[in-house]
């Protein structure tokens, strides 16, 4: 039997071949196909079979006369440098049977950076929890375990190489970022509302207390459409340098309100601080401008800046383009996994939506600008970036505002 392998990725080659019995299970016959140019032929008894074709499983145990269910075992670390490739196929052998099988990547690309992390850290190590542990020839996976790796610092960004591991095991995935420094070891946790999947690259971008910044998806030949995992760890930078909070003694709450509800008719977009006398609101406005230039333009740099300074919004003036650290707040606060049920809230309200997706006119994903429109943030994937001089972007402006607390006020 002649047996052909194709796949979208480029091949790890030595390639191992088994044919297995269709009944037992049994190995039948197996061959190391060396490179492309080798020829693969299996010599088998007219029957039926299952081929299983395996690449980049030099870091793996594979038992030398395997049958249909053997454990593929990865490394202890549950890491691979290159890709496990698997594909199979029922054939009836027949005299000059000829076989084709595809290979796929059993595995998640994982690129890792954490950023903002202190100073004075002298190592760094993620762990990513409930992943599958092994596989078996017949392609299904089974065990629960943890991957931990460690970063490597470049410049001020503690960073993974590029590495494979198995998908998840469970509906959630959890990551634990450890740091150790002079004052001690400190572990902080965050739990991701999907699981890893096979054969799809991630890029998993976190920031110690200051928000995000995304190096952008990976992206990889042959994978499926990659996706970035952005998350906070450690605690939220919210006294933003800067920033001007305005002390209202006209208006009183009898509890403190929620994010995303309305509030003297305006958005309540985060509560940075809340004390038993009283909260202060980071207001989004309600009014949205498209076509904005950023502050690196030629000829409008100074765009973004008279909108706000122009802006009234129900008797409140004093509105500002968000700061970085003020635009990671309302993101984590009302945007990324929470961006559906934002906007639901706000067609109720009969308040424009947050705009998500690629715009219209242009093409480019839409982007919001901050901190002076010299940086720019988009709702669904919580990323920040520094502004382009052509291109044009939404608005929308902040207003910090702090109210007093009288519970007496819902007796």
């Amino acid at each position: 039997m002649r047996i052909f392998t194709r796949s979208a990725t480029e091949i790890s080659y030595p390639l191992k071949v088994y044919a297995f019995h269709s009944v037992t299970g049994d190995l039948a016959s197996s061959l190391i196909q060396k490179t492309a140019s080798d020829e693969a032929i299996l010599h088998l008894e007219e029957g039926n079979y299952l081929i299983v074709a395996l690449a980049g499983s030099d870091e793996c145990n594979v038992p030398e006369k395997p049958t249909m269910t053997s454990i593929i075992n990865l490394p202890k670390s549950n890491i691979l440098s290159t890709p496990l490739q698997m594909g199979s196929a029922a054939v009836y052998v027949t005299q000059n049977t000829t076989v084709n099988i595809t290979l796929y990547n059993q595995v998640a690309a994982i690129d890792l950076t954490l950023s903002d992390i202190p100073t004075d850290a002298t190592s760094v190590s993620t762990s990513l929890s409930h992943l599958h542990e092994n596989i078996s020839l017949d392609g299904n996976y089974s065990g629960n375990t943890t991957t931990t790796i460690k970063l490597k610092k470049e410049n001020e960004v503690w960073r993974a190489p590029l590495f494979y591991t198995l998908p998840g095991s469970g509906s959630k995935l959890t990551l634990s970022i450890t740091t150790i420094s002079p004052s001690g070891t400190q572990t902080y946790g965050y739990t991701h509302n999907e699981t890893l999947e096979a054969n799809t690259p991630y890029s998993i971008v976190g920031s110690f207390t200051k928000g995000f910044s995304v190096n952008g998806a990976i992206t990889l030949a042959g994978w499926n459409e990659p996706k970035e995992i952005n998350f906070l760890f450690g605690e939220v930078n919210v006294d933003s340098e800067g920033s001007d909070v305005e002390d209202s003694n006209d208006f009183t709450l009898g509890a403190i309100p929620e994010v995303g509800t309305l509030w003297d008719e305006h958005l309540i977009a985060a509560l940075p601080e809340t004390t038993e006398e009283d909260v202060e609101l980071l207001l989004l406005s309600t009014t949205e401008w498209a076509g904005v230039t950023s502050a690196f333009h030629t000829e409008t740099a100074d765009m973004a800046t008279s909108i706000v300074e122009a802006y009234t919004e129900n008797g409140i003036d004093g509105w500002k383009i968000p700061t970085r650290d003020e635009a990671r707040l309302i993101n984590y606060a009302i945007g990324g996994d929470k961006i559906d049920e934002t906007n639901q809230k706000l067609n109720t309200y009969g308040i424009p939506t947050l705009s998500i997706g690629e715009d219209m006119e242009s093409g480019s994903k839409i982007r919001y600008l901050c901190d002076d429109a010299n940086y720019s943030f988009n709702w669904d994937d919580i990323s920040i970036s520094k502004c382009g001089s052509k291109r044009t972007y939404h608005l929308r402006a902040v207003k910090r505002i702090r109210v007093k607390i009288d519970s007496d006020k819902t007796k």
